[in-house]
């Protein structure tokens, strides 16, 4: 299955035309985005668009196939308020979206801070994390990847626990992550106040930890 997306959004590219995919495609590519561009070499814009026009037209054309994307559209309805409540400073302002994570300010354009569902093969968690993407200079990843590796104890000191530093090595991003324990389905709405609880708590907790370093590193470039 992934190869046949593969070769669809790819055929849609080189023949710049429209794509059509299922629902199952597009789940699996949200999980995936990152192999997929490394394999398709597919400029990361022209991805995007596909993604959103797709997510703009989906509910219409297939809302009996959908019932994921409605549930992110109305956890993530839920949490903004919560989150721009607990912290009113903390950068732009954000829209609930039909997609799996939601991204927050760092105050540099090479980092995100993000909360997400995720859906591995086990089982389907959820976390948050800072992601470090450089469309225009991948090569600067892995050194700011390295650069809060090298502090990685007063890192994980300030947080409080451990993090899971994934160099993402296939792809042109890195992340540093914390997973909340145990299956966590975003169709299972019972979970939402204790996964929009423990997001605030710990996506706090994540910039108190990172942020001085990621405002070293934006003043020394």
């Amino acid at each position: 299955m992934t190869q046949n997306v593969f070769d669809k959004l790819t055929d849609a590219i080189s023949a710049g035309t429209g794509v059509e995919l299922t629902f199952a495609d597009i789940e699996l590519l949200h999980e995936l985005v990152g192999d997929a561009l490394a394999k398709a070499g597919a400029d990361y814009e022209q991805w995007r668009e596909i993604f959103e026009e797709y997510e703009r037209n989906s509910r219409r054309e297939q809302p009996d196939q959908l019932p994921a994307n409605e549930h992110y559209l109305a956890f993530w309805g839920e949490f903004i308020p919560a989150f721009r409540r607990r912290y009113p400073h903390w950068g732009r302002e954000r829209r609930p979206a039909r997609r799996s994570y939601m991204t927050f300010a760092a105050g540099s354009r090479h980092f995100e801070y993000a909360a997400a569902f995720v859906r591995p093969a086990s089982a389907p968690r959820f976390r948050v994390e800072l992601y470090i993407d450089v469309p225009e200079n991948e090569a600067l990843v892995p050194r700011l990847f390295q650069a809060l590796l090298d502090h990685r104890t007063n890192i994980e000191q300030a947080f409080g626990d451990r993090l899971v530093w994934e160099a993402l090595e296939s792809r042109r991003a890195s992340r540093i992550a914390y997973y909340i324990a145990g299956n966590i389905h975003v169709t299972d709405r019972e979970q939402w106040q204790d996964i929009r609880d423990w997001a605030l708590d710990h996506l706090g907790r994540l910039r108190e930890a990172f942020q001085p370093h990621i405002d070293l590193l934006r003043t020394a470039s």
